[in-house]
């Protein structure tokens, strides 16, 4: 009974290890969505410095990629979505309403670290670009309009996660991305009287939860 039960193991170990082989060379779909937490917006303009703050929102991601063994190359777009809830400056605080969606394209690249089980950790980090649309922030208590326009910028991240293989295609994922992008510079409203420009980064810790699945004529996983 002994013998046969390692028997089993050993044939459920070697055959996971086939399934995550079975990756190399090929083709993926994937996509995932999760929350989205931008701590605080650190601005600046022509006048002086302010912080906006934000409310917890979403993120969605599209993949596709490629797998070179370990390696993985990968295409991604993205949108996050957080509305704004208060305005901080050195003359106190004032509720903030509307939001800030960001899009993204993203070249990412990652490595798995096979464990010979379902279960495959993995780290990535991606570059890329990113549109952001600042939709109608304004005074929740004047409704003074102070910024309403999209702007470009270059994006990079950082991402750590957990695949399993549910078969030899299918995996779900878990991972935390940290999403940010630099130097954003966008034209303050018209409404505030006096032309400037409102100045500062953006920064998103994500988790996302997704799957990836193999495509092409051997499985994936």
């Amino acid at each position: 009974m002994g013998k046969f039960a390692a028997m089993v193991a050993a044939g459920l170990v070697a055959g996971l290890a086939n399934t995550a082989a079975a990756q190399d060379g090929n083709w993926y779909l994937g996509a995932a969505a999760g929350v989205n937490i931008v701590p605080q917006y650190k601005n600046t303009d022509d006048f002086g410095s302010f912080d906006f703050s934000t409310a917890p929102g979403y993120a969605v991601l599209g993949t596709v990629g490629y797998g070179f063994g370990p390696i993985r190359a990968e295409a991604e777009i993205g949108w996050r979505d957080n509305g704004m809830s208060k305005f901080t400056s050195g003359f106190g605080s004032a509720g903030l309403s509307g939001y800030m969606g960001v899009a993204s394209t993203m070249a990412n690249a990652y490595y798995d670290i096979r464990t010979g089980t379902a279960f495959t950790p993995y780290i990535g980090a991606g570059a890329g670009g990113a549109w952001i649309n600042a939709v109608n922030i304004h005074s929740a208590t004047t409704g003074v309009t102070i910024v309403d326009k999209p702007q470009t910028g270059f994006a990079y991240q950082g991402i750590a996660g957990l695949s399993y293989a549910v078969n030899e295609r299918l995996a779900v994922t878990v991972d935390y991305r940290y999403f940010a992008i630099e130097d954003v510079a966008v034209p303050e409203s018209a409404a505030l009287g006096i032309p400037s420009t409102l100045r500062f980064g953006y920064a998103a810790h994500s988790v996302m939860f997704g799957f990836t699945y193999g495509i092409g004529p051997a499985p994936r996983r």
